[in-house]
């Protein structure tokens, strides 16, 4: 990877852009409205009639607003780049065998004894091994089970579901788990610091996170996305937002949260508009919008997106995943999961739930088969990935 000075960004105007097109006719964005900006003096700057993001942002059916960050904003990203990645397993035929329903083995739903059917669930997809590791946990995280699908057979494997502090011994608490594509790596992100799966040897190794003079981690994950552009792990905390190289071990603060008026919550990566998607805190700030952040200036897209509910990511409330390089989030009042859309701007690409989706879901894509998995105590499901 290479790297550039670390650059600070304090941003201050505010330009509004509008992107339209007829759904019969070609895509068309028109230039951004002209607006007047004031620098960190207070001086008002003459009004520019182009804003150089504004022509790479995509064309959409939906007006968009273009917000600079509140806080600062560190171009740590910039100049980095993901290294190439790992050849992926092939298998020898593509199984069909995972449509529908699946029911998870016994020795995931043992260890989980029994507690009821909201267990919560984490999922990420592993493509070197084309398999999906599932970790389930119960109450505290003293009863957890572990899984790794392969999706070419559709056959489960036992792995270690060990996951605890190596001096004070104490049970770790998954909040996020991350297959890290440019190092080769699974990664728990955890109440007791970061694991990595050391396959060979089938355990999680514990990696220390900075802590604070009290002793508290600095970071304390409670979601976490691979940026396929950098190669770094996105995680957020409850107060800032960092990029994690697991090869060096080093966290580099990229804001504080919030960065943007009002609390808004780490969904993922949309990798076609290379942005970061935030969504809406908690269900009484439902505003109906979508923030989508550039990773390197914190320049922001807020679009209007009335089809997509709150998503709190505290469980045990809505579950969110990666999968076809963007984020899909659960509908639990309308039974549905969808998918944000970088070519309409809209949470359009949906599936309907037969079982759900409930609390404590994980939802995964699986681009062997070209299928979304959403994995319960109670049910797996699979789909043919949504198109909008």
């Amino acid at each position: 990877m290479s790297w550039r000075p670390l650059q600070i960004l304090a941003a201050s105007s505010i330009v509004i852009g509008v992107v339209a097109c007829d759904r019969d006719d070609d895509a068309m964005t028109t230039a951004p409205e002209a607006v007047e900006t004031t620098d960190d003096a207070g001086a008002t700057q003459p009004a520019s009639p182009t804003n150089e993001s504004d022509a790479t942002a995509p064309a959409g059916l939906r007006d968009f607003e273009i917000v600079a960050a509140s806080t600062s904003w560190s171009s740590v990203l910039d100049g980095v780049a993901a290294s190439p990645p790992p050849t992926a397993a092939a298998c020898d035929t593509a199984s069909s065998s995972i449509d529908g329903e699946l029911e998870l083995p016994d020795f995931m739903l043992q260890p989980l004894g029994p507690g009821p059917p909201d267990t919560r669930w984490l999922a990420a997809f592993d493509p070197t091994s084309h398999s999906v590791t599932a970790i389930g946990q119960y109450g505290d995280g003293e009863r957890v089970a572990a899984g790794s699908l392969d999706v070419c057979t559709a056959t489960w494997s036992p792995i270690s579901s060990v996951l605890r502090h190596p001096g004070t011994g104490a049970r770790a608490y998954t909040n996020a788990l991350v297959y890290d594509v440019d190092s080769d790596a699974m990664i728990a992100y955890t109440s007791e610091g970061m694991f990595v799966h050391d396959a060979e040897l089938d355990e999680w190794q514990h990696h220390s996170v900075p802590r604070d003079d009290s002793g508290l981690p600095e970071t304390f994950a409670l979601s976490a996305a691979y940026h396929p552009a950098s190669g770094m792990v996105i995680v957020a905390g409850f107060d800032q937002l960092v990029a994690h190289d697991i090869d060096t071990d080093e966290w580099m603060p990229i804001t504080s949260l919030p960065f943007v008026t009002g609390d808004r919550d780490f969904l993922g990566v949309n990798a076609a508009m290379d942005r970061f998607v935030f969504g809406v805190a908690g269900t009484s700030r439902d505003d109906g919008t979508t923030w989508l952040a550039e990773p390197v200036s914190g320049e922001t897209m807020v679009v209007q997106t009335p089809e997509h509910p709150p998503v709190n990511i505290v469980w045990p409330n809505e579950a969110f995943g990666p999968a076809d390089g963007t984020v899909f989030v659960t509908h639990q009042a309308t039974g549905e999961i969808c998918g944000f859309d970088a070519e309409t701007l809209a949470w359009n690409r949906c599936v309907s739930s037969t079982e759900g989706p409930g609390p404590g879901w994980a939802i995964v894509g699986d681009p062997v088969n070209d299928r979304l998995i959403g994995i319960s105590t109670t049910a797996i499901e699979t789909w043919p990935l949504p198109q909008p």
